[in-house]
């Protein structure tokens, strides 16, 4: 089930496509929960919403809408618009062509928002599985871009890994350390390096081609570390056999290759043998 409903927060209903009779972000709300009601186990609902949240806190409205709904959840946050932004990105259209009412319809949805205790608004994709039979789990991925192809089989990878990340404590990091990892086909390395107080820092990225939307950024340092995951050896043997960068105990260095691990297993860079053998 896919949807992209009306789902524009402002005070208008002027256009059929992009507003709604809803007050605030009850249509997406509304939307999500009656998408979950509608699956039959283990079947899927991605819905393109806004959302109004807190600063700083985009997650906390979305869990609050999937809460006791039978269903896993993936929260994917595009981006976070002040009031003042949100309303010029949405009426840009006439900016150049009736500059006076573009003022004015700026000028009333910001006092709507104003009055209303709008902070930011969010927007993003709300994913959901029916899974009834246990606890449900809810992973929020930040820093995402609007896909620019397929991306069916980047998301089964994505529910794969909430799956094996939802496992807790001990018996998560045994899983991750007794398995054997490899990197996706089809993603792309990018790495850059910025000038700071005299001294460059560093940060690689893969993403997926085509562009899913869904990245990942990670230390540059852990980089031998992932190309060593080709399946062949357990993540913990790839770790012990890791050489250790200068300046970093072992202790430290194995705790940033797991914390990278898990974000690239998070969205979906990283993925079991038998994930992997499946796709």
């Amino acid at each position: 089930m896919v949807t992209n409903p009306p789902f524009v927060i402002s005070p208008d209903n002027a256009y059929l496509l992009r507003d709604s009779d809803a007050t605030g972000d009850e249509l997406s709300r509304d939307v999500v929960r009656s998408c979950a009601a509608t699956l039959t186990e283990g079947g899927f609902a991605s819905v393109m919403c806004n959302w109004i949240h807190a600063a700083g806190d985009w997650q906390a409205p979305l869990r609050e809408w999937l809460s006791g709904l039978g269903c896993d959840a993936l929260l994917l946050h595009v981006t976070s618009y002040e009031p003042l932004a949100y309303a010029i990105t949405w009426n840009s259209t006439d900016a150049d062509s009736d500059p006076e009412k573009f003022s004015d319809t700026v000028t009333r949805w910001v006092s709507h928002y104003r009055s209303a205790g709008v902070a930011r608004i969010a927007t993003g994709l709300v994913i959901l599985r029916r899974r009834s039979s246990a606890s449900n789990w809810v992973r929020a991925l930040d820093g995402c871009a609007r896909p620019r192809g397929r991306s069916g089989e980047h998301l089964q990878l994505l529910f794969e890994a909430g799956d094996v990340l939802a496992t807790p404590g001990a018996g998560q990091l045994g899983e991750l350390l007794s398995g054997a990892w490899r990197l996706v086909d089809g993603h792309r390395l990018s790495q850059g390096a910025d000038y700071v107080d005299g001294a460059y820092t560093g940060e690689a990225m893969l993403s997926r081609r085509p562009d899913t939307g869904i990245r990942a950024t990670f230390d540059p340092l852990v980089l031998e570390l992932l190309v060593g995951c080709d399946g062949s050896r357990s993540l913990g043997e790839v770790i012990e056999r890791a050489a250790i960068p200068g300046g970093f105990t072992r202790g430290e260095f194995h705790s940033l290759c797991l914390k990278a691990v898990k974000d690239l297993i998070a969205r979906g860079y990283l993925v079991a043998m038998a994930a992997d053998s499946a796709g």
